[in-house]
């Protein structure tokens, strides 16, 4: 009961003044220099672009979708990779037979030293494009159905029923694209 506590923040937006516990216990504040948005959001216009009605054209969502999803993938593939052989070394240890993995460290040594450091990326390929398309539907349906609710309603931009509808529209799209590649 006591172990689970509230936990405050150390440091609040703006990023202005941040605390630090050093070895003693009185805290210590450090003032951070604050982040220049108005220097990011014009390299990210730049970069990306809008139309005439500030919203991102739907191509760019949809690249923008598929290449985080396949380069999010990529690099976590090895943990996905670890995550499916304990799962599976379950399904052994549920039949009677003998473990082959004790742990998850277990699990990534002996994948590492049966196939090489290559080994932890076996099987990217499909991974890859199964999280490019999920990506595709999450990112673009949330951002069209976003927008569509916005300019053909009365909800506003940053309204909860606004965000409450776009993921739902979003999570069922991505779903569906990723159910074929999941199978």
């Amino acid at each position: 009961r006591g172990s689970l506590r509230t936990v405050r923040p150390l440091c609040l937006p703006p990023l202005t003044r941040c605390r630090v516990f050093p070895r003693s216990s009185s805290p210590t504040w450090y003032t951070l220099p604050t982040n220049d948005h108005t220097r990011q959001r014009s390299q990210r216009e730049r970069i990306l672009g809008r139309d005439e009605d500030g919203s991102f054209p739907f191509w760019k969502g949809v690249l923008a979708g598929m290449g985080a999803g396949a380069f999010g993938q990529f690099f976590a593939n090895p943990t996905d990779l670890v995550k499916v052989q304990m799962q599976l070394d379950g399904k052994r240890i549920a039949a009677g037979h003998a473990p082959r993995y004790s742990g998850t460290f277990a699990a990534f040594a002996s994948i590492a030293k049966e196939g090489g450091v290559r080994g932890l990326w076996k099987g990217w390929v499909p991974s890859c494009q199964r999280a490019a398309l999920v990506q595709l539907g999450d990112l673009t349906a949330y951002d069209a159905v976003k927008q569509t609710l916005v300019r053909n309603t009365p909800l506003k931009k940053d309204q909860t029923a606004t965000h409450a509808l776009s993921s739902l529209c979003a999570g069922a799209v991505a779903a569906t694209l990723g159910t074929p590649a999941g199978t």
